[in-house]
């Protein structure tokens, strides 16, 4: 399963933009449920990769969010509001929010959440570092893969965002 935290960038100072975008994410992801979290944050719950990607690159765009996205188990039975959920992808998707934050140019963070492993951050070590091989310990389950999804997910990312309105126009 996949968790979204969405958090908007420069609240204090902005309108609250949490009821235009679940708006748009109705109309993005049907059947989807995202919801306004705390303040002016919201989150959802999605089961497909697809989604998590037109949605995640959606906020984007807008250039007003950060995106934490949050892979892994959720507790079952999954509740109607995401804000009752928990498991470990709410977990990493909290982590991810808060990475994204500190992310620079594309505020995008993605982890891997796991139950009993210690969350290091998918960023904090490379691909492909860690595989048991000479001692080092090797990456929790799902580290390296989400690792791989932040790197894509943020290159793509930033093709988005230095888009122009008439490239957009274009586009859509």
């Amino acid at each position: 399963m996949y968790v979204l935290t969405i958090d908007q960038r420069g609240s204090s100072t902005d309108v609250d933009r949490v009821p235009g975008l679940l708006a748009e994410l109705a109309r993005l992801v049907p059947g989807a449920t995202f919801e306004r979290s705390v303040g002016d944050e919201l989150q959802g719950v999605l089961q497909s990769p697809a989604e998590v990607v037109d949605t995640a690159l959606h906020a984007l765009r807008d250039g007003h969010w950060y995106v934490g996205i949050g892979v892994g188990a959720v507790d079952q039975p999954l509740p109607a509001s995401p804000r009752e959920g928990s498991g470990p992808a709410f977990v990493a998707a909290r982590l991810a929010v808060e990475r994204a934050k500190a992310a620079g140019h594309v505020p995008l963070a993605v982890e891997a959440g796991t139950e009993g492993t210690p969350r290091r951050g998918a960023a904090s070590r490379p691909a492909g570092a860690g595989d048991g091989a000479s001692g080092t310990p090797a990456a929790p389950p799902g580290e390296r893969e989400a690792a791989n999804a932040e790197a894509v997910l943020r290159l793509i990312g930033r093709l988005v965002q230095d888009r122009t309105a008439a490239q957009w126009k274009v586009v859509d």
